[in-house]
């Protein structure tokens, strides 16, 4: 017999010889096969109501498809609408999406900042708190502790104390995967008023994985 003929008598899947030729499987190897990996009783798909038979015991969806619609509806394809900036139709992934691209949003978002003066304040006010708890945890002490009303251990003390699993020091910064402080009460939303000790206050602060805090940013936009 030749190489090429006993090559067409092996199972594709699992080399038994079985007589079929090389891209298909015989009976007794498939039922091998589903019994292996079909562990779940049938059921429906939670998505689109197909009926499956699942291989995780509690499998609840009938494809990978399906499995991603419930996590992806934040980024609903919503209808075509026009950009703020170009005028041209785009589909938005979310609701609030207004510009078509990352050049239209920069000049909507300079657009904006220019006529309402209180977009600039807040701004300029966030990147200053920001960097006033940064320079804290350099041990920037002296004018910054007075600024803030605490200490750099103190500080880390707090953030320490409500670390979530994952959380240390060596992943904090705002890159996928760390985490960054977050301002309970957003910047944004203390009057002229309020100090940078208010703002800033130990109650207010919190370690937030920085994908959930830019979430909240984007949101509160």
């Amino acid at each position: 017999m030749s190489w090429h003929l006993s090559l067409a008598m092996i199972g594709f899947h699992c080399g038994v010889i079985c007589g079929l030729t090389q891209d298909l499987v015989c009976d007794r190897v498939g039922r091998m096969y589903k019994s292996k990996y079909a562990y779940g009783q049938p059921t429906l798909c939670e998505t689109c109501g197909k009926r499956f038979t699942p291989r995780a015991r509690h499998g609840r969806f009938c494809c990978r498809g399906c499995a991603v619609v419930p996590s992806n509806k934040a980024r609903t394809i919503h209808h075509i609408r026009p950009c703020e900036i170009c005028g041209e139709g785009f589909k938005p992934i979310r609701a609030e999406r207004k510009c078509c691209s990352r050049e239209c949003g920069t000049i909507y978002r300079l657009r904006n900042r220019t006529p309402n003066p209180q977009v600039a304040i807040r701004h300029k006010l966030a990147v200053f708190c920001c960097g006033l708890i940064a320079r804290c945890l350099r041990n920037k002490t002296g004018r910054t502790t007075e600024m803030l009303g605490y200490t750099t251990a103190a500080l880390k003390y707090h953030l320490e104390s409500q670390f979530e699993n994952g959380m240390t020091w060596a992943n904090y910064g705002k890159r996928k995967g760390c985490w960054s402080i977050d301002h309970i009460k957003m910047i944004s939303s203390f009057d002229s008023q309020a100090t940078m000790a208010d703002i800033n206050a130990l109650s207010n602060l919190r370690p937030l994985w920085h994908s959930q805090n830019a979430s909240r940013q984007w949101n509160n936009q």
